[in-house]
């Protein structure tokens, strides 16, 4: 998950500010379409599964 992170992080980054600065907003399908081919869905996938395992079992709040 990590080696993929660097590279949709630049992607996304990158098709924002296009998009911002005027591109058609139809970029951002074709983003997300290329964001899940390079990892994105497999990245989303493991996380959901490690939220999955843990909820319930690990206190955010720490304060007590």
């Amino acid at each position: 998950m990590v080696e993929r992170q660097t590279t949709l992080d630049k992607m996304q980054n990158e098709v924002f500010v296009r998009i911002i600065l005027g591109a058609p907003i139809g970029e951002f399908d074709k983003f997300v379409q290329d964001w899940n081919k390079l990892g994105g869905e497999q990245i989303t996938r493991e996380v959901n599964d490690y939220y999955a395992s843990v909820k319930g079992k690990v206190r955010i709040d720490q304060t007590e």
